[in-house]
């Protein structure tokens, strides 16, 4: 109804209307030009409510109290950053607040661009869901940290196929201080170091990659047969070297 032109309030009106059980519902609504429209049916599980703020809306049942949304508005509107952090906020924020009284267990965060290019995969910026955990929030902001790390080095494979090595590498180290658990993206800092001919600050990379998980040795020597790395033959040996290097440490 949206995408026909109707905004977010008569929209919610409409759907209301034509519902015998809208007292059971909770729903909210954003249209594009910010409209906020939001509905609270009157036997939805206690604590229940929401909240309308400009350009969002908070709401929660089966909350623990009804200190839960008016905490969330106030931590996404008052949290710098981009949507997804201001998300993250919101929802820590109404955990702390006390949350849904039955506990913890899932969490999902979903952002697209403000414009589509027809490519939903391209357009989706994060789509993420934690299904069941003990501690939901904590690890969708583990997601969204990786997801900003691998979204990183992304940009520098494409940078790299362009050879332009400087944002490459800059994609890269972004990309490890981001996840730096990630020995995936520490070995690609690596690579495109040596693609770019910066061998003598690659080498100390690989030499910790290969001690810490050595199978990254066999996956460099099919790299080369792939075209991931130079087929040159002194310089990867000098690579592969790295690992007796890190053995002997």
């Amino acid at each position: 109804m949206m995408r026909y032109g109707k905004d977010a309030p008569a929209v919610l009106k409409a759907m209301l209307a034509a519902d015998t059980a809208s007292e059971t519902r909770q729903v909210a609504m954003i249209d594009a030009k910010g409209n906020v429209a939001a509905h609270t049916g009157s036997k939805i599980t206690p604590a229940a409510g929401h909240l309308q703020g400009k350009n969002f809306s908070v709401q929660g049942n089966t909350m623990s109290s009804e200190k839960v949304w008016p905490a969330m508005a106030r931590a996404f509107e008052q949290t710098t950053g981009d949507l997804a952090d201001r998300f993250l906020a919101a929802l820590e924020a109404g955990q702390e607040a006390g949350g849904d009284i039955r506990g913890q267990q899932t969490a999902a965060l979903i952002v697209v661009t403000g414009m589509s290019t027809g490519q939903r995969w391209k357009d989706r910026v994060f789509d993420l869901r934690v299904e069941d955990s003990p501690e939901p929030i904590t690890e969708l902001k583990r997601l969204v940290r990786l997801q900003r790390a691998y979204s990183s080095a992304f940009k520098g494979d494409d940078f790299a196929s362009e050879k332009k090595w400087d944002q490459a590498i800059n994609s890269y180290r972004k990309a490890v201080e981001l996840a730096p658990e990630k020995e995936e993206l520490r070995y690609g800092l690596a690579t495109v170091l040596l693609q770019a001919g910066r061998d003598e600050e690659s080498l100390p990379i690989f030499r910790q990659v290969f001690r810490e998980h050595p199978i990254w040795v066999e996956i460099t020597k099919r790299n080369v047969i792939s075209g991931d790395l130079p087929n040159d033959p002194p310089r990867i040996q000098r690579v592969l070297d790295q690992a007796a290097v890190g053995n002997r440490k």
